[in-house]
């Protein structure tokens, strides 16, 4: 049986560097009419769908047995071209994956508009292929589409979008400015740019091990949010798989996070007990203020009640020598009052004087000064209780 091969190893579009589908048809129309399989190795990202759209259609309607091999990658609108086969290989380490098609588009709002109603058919369209191609049913693709799914080369087979396993392998092609969401970590890792697109390549293509520990490092970071570099490279160096280093990385991470907990509940129990400290002293610091100040306000009273008693007793002691004095003269009576304010000779004036000059000379409260007088001059207080009481019983006739 006559084989022809033809390849499809970088993006799909018309910019520099990039399969046209006029390019590829082109070649296609090349082969001679007496072939009768043709091999088409795919190693693609993806592209622009009107472009990959044309390609799967010529194969589709090319007479020859068609052959369709993802050598690495079958990637966005290449998936489609990979479904064009009669037959479809993927290798060992291949990749196919499926997604929701994009526009970078600028415009009015009504071209924007028409843009989105041709974005929406395109998908529809896409859907109706994966569904009549594989084993998944229309809603099944519309929502793996806007998961963007990732096949690995047992996928592949499981879901119906390869019919076998090839023995050729190449690295999986991916140029610096695919971002897909959903990029499986150990392609990440293991991701090189696409190869020249010569066929030499494909058997011994081999992936520079500099590059690989870059990409794995890189797999790493994006697995492992945070990880330090000592980590990585003792991981590196304990030559420990991507999945096993994620699951010691998030370990760590939930110790961390538990510590982190527990450092918090300390933090606001300490807190909690120094506010209640804290509202115990202000209680404190204002129950003596209240209490000074009602001591205070006693003091003041027993202090004036005790000077009106000594001005009564003064008066009463004035109008007594005052009567005695017109008893024993005929002519005037003799003055003997003592004025508010002067210096008086009675018990309790003299008590009085005692406790003032205490307060003068040490500066006690008043309460203090009284406990000291009785304490110092005991009779004099027990005088002063009984002068009161003789002046209470005692009545002056003149």
């Amino acid at each position: 049986m006559s084989e022809v091969t033809l390849n499809i190893l970088q993006t799909i579009g018309r910019d520099v560097g990039e399969l046209s589908s006029k390019d590829f048809i082109e070649q296609l129309q090349n082969v001679p009419s007496d072939v009768e399989r043709i091999v088409v190795d795919i190693n693609s990202e993806g592209g622009s769908v009107f472009e990959g759209n044309a390609i799967a259609e010529a194969l589709k309607q090319h007479p020859a047995n068609i052959t369709t091999r993802c050598i690495g990658s079958a990637l966005s609108i290449a998936s489609v071209i990979f479904l064009a086969g009669d037959e479809r290989l993927i290798a060992e380490n291949g990749w196919v994956m499926i997604h929701e098609p994009m526009s970078e588009s600028w415009g009015t709002a009504g071209e924007l508009r028409q843009q989105a109603d041709l974005i929406d058919g395109i998908r529809e369209r896409m859907v109706q292929d994966y569904q009549e191609a594989t084993r998944i049913s229309s809603s099944q693709a519309a929502q793996m589409m806007k998961d963007e799914t990732w096949f690995d080369s047992s996928d592949a087979i499981k879901y119906g979008f390869a019919t076998g396993i090839t023995g050729r392998t190449l690295a999986v092609a991916m140029s610096n400015k695919t971002k897909y969401k959903n990029m499986p970590q150990r392609l990440l890792a293991s991701a090189v740019d696409a190869p020249s697109g010569d066929e030499s390549e494909l058997e011994d293509f081999e992936m520079s091990e500099m590059k690989s520990i870059g990409q794995t490092i890189a797999a790493i970071r994006a697995r492992c949010r945070g990880a330090s570099d000592q980590f990585i490279l003792a991981q590196l160096e304990a030559g420990t798989s991507l999945d096993d280093i994620t699951a010691v990385h998030n370990e760590d991470q939930q110790k961390e996070l538990e510590e982190l907990k527990q450092a918090l509940a300390i933090a606001e129990a300490t807190i909690a007990e120094y506010e209640e400290e804290t509202a115990q002293e202000e209680d404190e610091e204002a129950a003596p203020e209240e209490s000074t100040e009602e001591t205070l306000e006693e003091e003041e009273t027993v202090e004036t009640e005790e000077e009106v008693d000594a001005e009564e007793e003064e008066e009463l002691e004035a109008e007594e020598e005052e009567k005695k004095a017109k008893a024993k003269s005929s002519i005037r009576p003799v003055a003997t009052k003592i004025r508010k304010g002067s210096r008086s000779t009675t018990y309790r004036a003299k008590w009085n004087q005692a406790i003032t000059d205490y307060m003068s000379s040490s500066g006690a409260t008043r309460d203090r000064a009284i406990k000291m007088v009785n304490k110092t001059h005991p009779g004099l207080r027990e005088q002063v209780v009984n002068e009161s009481e003789i002046n209470q019983q005692r009545q002056v006739t003149v």
